[in-house]
This record gives C-alpha cells, structure tokens and sequence, in this order.
C-alpha cells in the first residue's frame, strides 16, 4: 500500500535540465537600457519661418528719412547651432542714384528682449532695382567666421551709409497680422533725439503685427538615442521601444517646418510603428534589426538621423511527458523540446527538477502533475496532466509476478505465473540511482543481492506489455 509521504525517484541522467532558474518565466522585463546615440550632421537650411507666415510681402523703407535704419529679427534656438549667414529681399528703387551699401549683422539677445551685442558682421551692395518680382530682390551673405550659438539671437540689417536713397526691405503684412502676435521684430529708432532699438508692435498697441523677411543659414547636428525594454527575446513577447530625442531642435517651429512629425521604427520583421515609444511582438526566431528615424524637415533642406537596435528572437520551448503507473509509483518521461530548464510539481506532494523522474504518491487519489520547461532566456511552457493512483483497485500493469522474499537477506526471488517472457530488471536506491540492471527470461529467477547495505531498495521490471516498480528491504 502506499506511504503517507511522497517518495522522489530521480533519474540522474538529464543533460538539458539543470537548476538555475530564470528570474523572468516569460514576464516582460520593462527595465530598459540605454543604447548608443546616433549623430547626423544637417545644413546648410536657411529657415523660411518669417516667409511662412506671409500673407503677401510689403516693401518697407529703411533710411533716415523715416527716422530708423536698421531693422532686425530674432530666432530661437533650444539647442547648439551653428549661423553661417543670412538672407533677405532688399529693393533698390529704379530711380534711386546708385547702389546702397548695407551692413548684416547678427546680435546677442539683451535682457529687455532687444538686440545688443554684435558678434558678426558681413556687407553688402544693394544694385538698382528693375522692378523684378519679389523673389528676385533675395540676397544672401556669410559671415567671415560661423557663430556657434545655443540661445536667441537676433540678425539686422543696418542702411545707415543709404542716406535718404529709396532703399528698403521686405516684410510680411502688417494688415493681416503676420506677426501672430510674436513680437519677434525690432527697429533701431532715431528721430534725434535719442536713438535706441523698439518693438512697433508694443510702440503701437499690435497694430504694427508683422515681421522681417530675414532669414539666418544654419546647421545643426541631430541625435536620437534609444532605450530598449530587451534585446532577447522569446516569440510572442512584447519587445518595447522607447525613442529620444536628444536635441530638442526637432521641437523648434523655427527651424523644423513639421514639428509634430514622430520617429518611425521599423521592426525588421514587417511590422512598423511610430511614436517616441512603441512595441512589437516577434512571432518567428531570428536576428533583427531594428531602425529608428526621425526627419527633420527643414526650410530649405531635409535631414534625417537614424539609430539601430538589434533583438535576437528565439522559439518558446515546448513542455510534454509521458508517463507509466505502477501501484503508488509513476514513472515520468521528458518529451518536451527546446528546454534548457524545467521543474515538476506533484500535484502538491513534491516536485522535482530532473529531466526524467519517478515519482512514489503518497495515496490514492487524483493528483495534477504539472511540467514547466524554460530556456535560458526565461521563457517558459507549462504542460499538466492528472495522474489517478487507485492502489489495491487497479490492477497492476505486469500482475503475472511476484518477487519473495521481502524483507530478503540479500537473495530475492522473481517468478513468471504465466509466461517466460523476457523482463529488464533494474535495481536502484530511493535516490533513483540504478544500482544495477539484468535481463531474466525464465519462471523463477534468483537475483543476489547480497553485496548490498541494509536498507530499502527500488526493484524496476519492465518490458514490452508494462512496467512495475516494487519497494524492497534488505536485512542480513
């Protein structure tokens, strides 16, 4: 009959198996780390902001006569960029009497919001106009060394050599308030009396809404960096993206015509997503690689900077086992593939971590066997199966034998009732060690078992029709 406590009969035997549980049983592990950045270089752009918000253009006049001849526009930056020079829409009227020589400037950002500080400076020759259309008065000009700027700054045109000549520049419409009420123009104001930089549009109460159609040339460099939640994985586990962007230009509406464009990733595997996080889930093994971009679509020219992660993505193992009853004593047998791990749980009365085990109920009854295979990413199937032990109701599987005397002094007796079948007759410790193994064929077989310590043994007989295991007690 069956003990009251479960007895474990392990086959030692179990190369894929071992102890070293996972800490993750295919659960997400969301602790993402850091990847490399990716660097991309991008310009020359020369930035259209003030031109996107034109209505029409208006030709403004700058010269003493109207008491102001330097005008200026400012720009912000949140991050390093680099002013190489500036553009604007000059006109030279056709009846003026010669050309205007001019003077560019880019300034410093003072406490009160207006320009200060010059910290470059290139000239220019205005020609007489023709009477072209307005795209043809542009004009462009470098500096003799690029400024490299992380803050606001303002870029000028200064007509103070033009006199009273009939020389100004372009805007955008203060009628339909193209300033949007940014308040990014200043004038350098005259009238003799005491000259300093002014904003019309707070001089007037808004109604001089609008702004210079000067434009900075710039370069930036773009960087994104990732953060990856794994780069293992298992089929069918949610692999999870999270996207910076290290330089915060790609937010800036001064340079960036699209600032609310997102990063693509591309999965390698079909699959796409966009946003500053996104997650895939990998349902085929293999190596991928994931690329992420972001554009940055410029005024005059359009960067994109790319980063790469890689995700390995191996097949989730599957968990199966076979196994044959005898008595209180069931015998497991791993099928499962593509372990590197696994465990057993008896229905409560032990568990084990074999690959193949036997396993002795402590009673009769219903008992859920469950398996948990694992690879050594820690991912994991789980198989179980419900093993009934019925001692004394069902019969034994190989009932034709008997084995006398028990407890033996070392000299144990196997008879075959019925036939003189062949039997494999395996002898093991309570440990499940085999101890020895033989062949017997006949009626009445004698088996020596003399060389033995006292104590209890496991006798395993088995062939073609079935298998049985018997507890023995060795007292000499």
């Amino acid at each position: 009959m069956a003990l009251f406590i479960g007895l474990l009969i392990t086959k030692l035997s179990f190369g894929q198996f071992n102890n070293a549980v996972p800490a993750n049983l295919n659960s997400a592990n969301n602790a993402y780390s850091f990847e490399t950045k990716a660097l991309t270089a991008c310009g020359n752009d020369t930035l259209l902001y003030t031109l996107s918000k034109t209505t029409f253009p208006e030709a403004a006049t700058v010269n003493d006569a109207v008491f102001y001849n330097e005008i200026a526009q400012r720009y912000n930056t949140t991050d390093t960029i680099t002013v190489y020079g500036m553009c604007y829409y000059a006109y030279n009227a056709p009846g003026g009497s010669g050309p205007v020589n001019i003077t560019l400037n880019m300034h410093e950002v003072a406490a009160d919001s207006l320009p200060s500080t010059i910290i470059a400076s290139a000239f220019d020759t205005v020609p007489i106009g023709s009477g072209s259309p307005f795209t043809d008065f542009k004009r462009c000009v470098t500096w003799s060394t690029p400024i490299v700027i992380d803050r606001d700054f303002y870029v000028s045109l200064d007509a103070s050599g033009s006199g009273s000549e009939s020389f100004g520049v372009y805007k955008n419409s203060g009628a339909f308030n193209d300033g949007a009420g940014e308040i990014l123009s200043a004038v350098y104001y005259d009238d003799g009396s005491a000259a300093a930089w002014v904003k019309w549009y707070l001089q007037t109460g808004s109604a001089w809404d609008f702004d210079y159609l000067l434009e900075p040339i710039v370069s930036y460099d773009l960087s994104i960096e990732s953060q990856i939640s794994r780069d293992s994985a298992c089929t069918g586990d949610l692999v999870c993206i999270e996207l910076d962007s290290i330089s915060s230009l790609f937010n800036s509406r001064f340079l960036n015509v699209n600032t609310s464009a997102s990063p693509i990733s591309d999965f390698g595997d079909g699959n796409t997503g966009t946003g500053d996080t996104v997650c895939n889930v990998y349902t085929t093994p293999g190596n991928y690689t994931v690329l992420h971009t972001i554009n940055m679509t410029g005024w005059t020219s359009t960067c994109s900077v790319s980063h790469t992660d890689s995700v390995m993505v191996i097949a989730v193992p599957t968990a199966g086992f076979t196994y044959v009853v005898s008595n209180d004593t069931v015998v497991f047998t791993n099928t499962s593939t593509g372990g590197s791990g696994g465990s057993w749980d008896f229905g409560g009365s032990g568990s084990s971590m074999a690959m193949d085990t036997t396993f002795v109920f402590p009673s009769n009854g219903a008992f859920v066997v469950e398996q948990i295979v694992w690879n050594a990413l820690g991912c994991a199937d789980t198989v179980s199966q419900t093993i009934s032990i019925t001692v004394g109701i069902e019969e034994n599987k190989l009932p034709q034998l008997s084995l006398y005397p028990n407890p033996t002094n070392g000299i144990l007796n196997i008879v075959n009732s019925v036939s003189v079948d062949q039997f494999n007759v395996s002898i093991m410790d309570m440990t499940g060690k085999v101890l020895s193994r033989q062949v017997i064929n006949g009626s009445v077989n004698t088996i020596d078992l003399s060389s033995y310590a006292n104590g209890q043994y496991l006798v395993q007989i088995a062939n073609q029709s079935g298998l049985r295991v018997d507890r023995i007690q060795i007292i000499k």
